[in-house]
């Protein structure tokens, strides 16, 4: 049995969906080699199959799932004993990859176990019950893919506390630690705080944050907001001080002075040049 519904996405979306289904799949059936040009996530609700990503197969069963990436050749097939039976999403968007960093999946560790399966299993009977026609479904579709990266996200974070790593590359803590500056550059951010976040030592988040850009997280930090500030400044209705604040600044003189030592010359001086 498959049910495979294609949508046609709302555009300049924080998310969109491009299609979702469910298949009861035949023994050994399978797809790819192929190459996606969206991300793909799929939930085992019963059997057994192998999925192959990046020269390594997983095998895998009912409570667990799997993630495509854009450009990554994957492919996977049904157990010949005991096919599995599958649903799945594709989406992509401007925040996509950021929300997916969340949860810890990526092309490098693209496996999860998932355990509130009948949340799962809601937010799919959910979208079979849409219209792909209209765009308050189309909205709502993206509603629960919402819901579906929240759930992910809680699993992953359920599983560190469990005692499992939280993200398996160094590479993906750095990254995980950049996008929590980039959402929240705008208020009191400290780099403990960064360093709890990815349930890192700090002294030893700062150690792998430096070897991989080069900065520490603290100057990384202030150059995020540097660079928020610039194109702030180009908007000659907000003063000095509301640019300040919007950068995660209270104090004004202290944004001043940050400002000119970064950028060689005063938050005032920057404007009159733009």
């Amino acid at each position: 049995m498959l049910e495979h519904i294609w949508i046609n996405p709302i555009k300049n979306s924080d998310l969109k969906v491009y299609q979702y289904g469910y298949e009861e799949c035949q023994p050994n059936h399978s797809y790819g080699p192929a190459n996606r040009d969206h991300y793909l996530l799929h939930l085992i609700s019963r059997g057994s199959g192998i999925f192959h990503c990046k020269n390594k197969s997983y095998s895998l069963s009912a409570g667990q799932g799997f993630l495509i990436t854009p450009g990554t050749i994957t492919s996977y097939r049904a157990d010949e004993k005991d096919p599995w039976t599958y649903s799945w999403i594709g989406f992509n968007g401007a925040n996509a990859e950021f929300y997916l960093a969340q949860t810890g999946l990526s092309a490098e560790n693209p496996v999860f176990q998932y355990q509130d399966t009948n949340s799962f299993s809601q937010i799919f009977t959910s979208l079979k019950k849409l219209n792909r026609n209209t765009v308050t479904d189309q909205v709502r579709m993206i509603g629960y893919l919402y819901m579906l990266l929240a759930l992910l996200m809680e699993n992953s974070s359920l599983l560190s506390i469990q005692g499992k790593a939280f993200f398996s590359s160094k590479e993906e803590y750095v990254k995980n630690a950049a996008a929590y500056i980039q959402t929240n550059y705008s208020r009191k951010v400290t780099v403990e705080e960064i360093a709890n976040y990815v349930r890192l030592n700090r002294s030893y988040f700062g150690v792998i944050f430096k070897e991989l850009t080069g900065l520490t997280p603290q100057e990384f930090l202030i150059d995020f907001r540097i660079d928020k500030a610039k194109k702030l400044l180009s908007d000659m209705s907000m003063s000095i001080g509301d640019v300040s604040r919007s950068v995660g600044y209270d104090d004004p003189l202290t944004f001043s002075k940050l400002f000119k030592k970064n950028v060689g010359v005063s938050p005032n001086a920057y404007r009159k040049n733009i």
